[in-house]
């Protein structure tokens, strides 16, 4: 299911994962997600997002991370998903500053290649993330070690670190970002403060 901007920019594209997760394990959702292999990240996305590089922008983090990342938030694999995930956890790591963000706009916009590019249309999708990440209560998820919660229902996860899908629908359509949010109701989550 899509999600629909006021500006009509994510018409046909997929925002919300195409499968429920709170039931699964997070291991079962990633197998279900699929996602790509390290060796198809391209060298300039690699240099500037992957923790092995001495390049790498705060937020920086591992595919297996970052596809976990788009399982406990809720998102798919569109463009603009990806830039809200990549905004989220700049905007959650507290090394991150305004320098940082502008560069990464810059090299996402003008040297990644066209597939993972980030046109100006998207930097609403990447700012909002940026603005969530920043409001969320625990900092650095990126250096998070997901693979002990592997066998972890996703709604459990979401649970322990307070992520309430709801919320951030509510968020989103709120910001004017989206009129229409599929999220239908999944378990009770932990809102985002105690």
């Amino acid at each position: 299911m899509a999600i629909f901007l006021e500006q009509g920019a994510f018409m046909t594209k997929q925002y919300r994962l195409k499968f429920d997760t709170d039931g699964l394990s997070l291991k079962d959702a990633l197998r279900k997600f699929g996602g790509n292999k390290p060796s198809e990240i391209p060298f300039v996305v690699r240099l500037i997002e992957n923790p092995q590089s001495p390049m790498a922008l705060p937020g920086k983090i591992d595919l297996y991370n970052h596809d976990c990342l788009h399982i406990i938030l809720g998102l798919g694999t569109s463009i603009e998903a990806e830039a809200f995930i990549i905004g989220f956890t700049m905007g959650n790591d507290i090394k991150t500053n305004w320098l940082h963000l502008q560069v990464f706009k810059l090299i996402s916009g003008w040297f990644y290649p066209k597939i993972y590019k980030f046109h100006q249309s998207h930097m609403k999708e990447f700012d909002l993330g940026v603005d969530l990440g920043r409001k969320f209560k625990y900092k650095n998820l990126n250096a998070i070690n997901f693979h002990v919660y592997e066998d972890k229902l996703v709604g459990e996860i979401r649970h322990i670190l307070k992520i309430n899908l709801e919320e951030i629908s509510a968020i989103l359509i709120e910001k004017g970002q989206v009129t229409n949010l599929p999220w239908k109701n999944q378990s009770v989550l932990a809102a985002n403060s105690d």
